[in-house]
């Protein structure tokens, strides 16, 4: 959602449990008789400031419908890319995405097996090494999938083409060193 990875939020079922599940002794913070407004003693984060306020802050701003609109944008962005992706030959789609996220096998037709060697996680850890592009990988059926986040509303096709170009030359010369 566009919002730095730490943002947490946490419900209780009964308020009561809030103060006992986090209870802590310092009497530098907290009194006897707490505010309702003294949420240190509620909260991971005691007297920090909440780290869902990395949240709530736009949403308040700028609303709910700033967010669905990038979401979607994004996860279109995905489905192209994986509509893309189904027309090339040296590629293999795993799913279609549903979200920003798919994932997806370089295929080309002088892949050999070569038994434990993990040619998709040797083309992720190479990507990764020389920074150009970031790649994670993901565990599908039992093998190792190359998996696309979009989370950048600006990506555009030729950016996604370029990791492709990338993810071929890395591939092809993992190939060449294997042969």
């Amino acid at each position: 959602m566009f919002l730095p990875a730490s943002c947490t939020l946490l419900f209780y079922r009964n308020k009561e449990h809030a103060t006992k599940t986090f209870y802590k002794e310092a009497s530098y913070i907290f009194e006897p008789e707490s505010s309702r407004y003294d949420g240190g003693e509620k909260s991971f984060e005691c007297t920090k400031r909440p780290m869902i306020m990395n949240l709530w802050v736009p949403w308040v701003l700028y609303g709910k419908e700033v967010f669905a609109q990038k979401l979607e944008v994004l996860c279109n962005k995905a489905t192209d890319a994986y509509k893309y992706l189904e027309a090339q030959n040296d590629f293999t789609t795993i799913h279609k995405p549903q979200t920003n996220i798919f994932c997806f096998h370089y295929t080309p037709y002088n892949a050999k097996s070569y038994g434990e060697f993990d040619f998709q996680k040797a083309i992720r850890d190479q990507i990764k090494v020389e920074g150009k592009f970031f790649i994670s990988k993901v565990e599908v059926n039992g093998t190792t999938a190359l998996r696309v986040v979009f989370m950048n509303h600006e990506i555009s096709m030729p950016h996604f083409q370029g990791l492709l170009d990338e993810i071929r030359r890395v591939g092809q010369n993992i190939l060449a060193q294997n042969d």
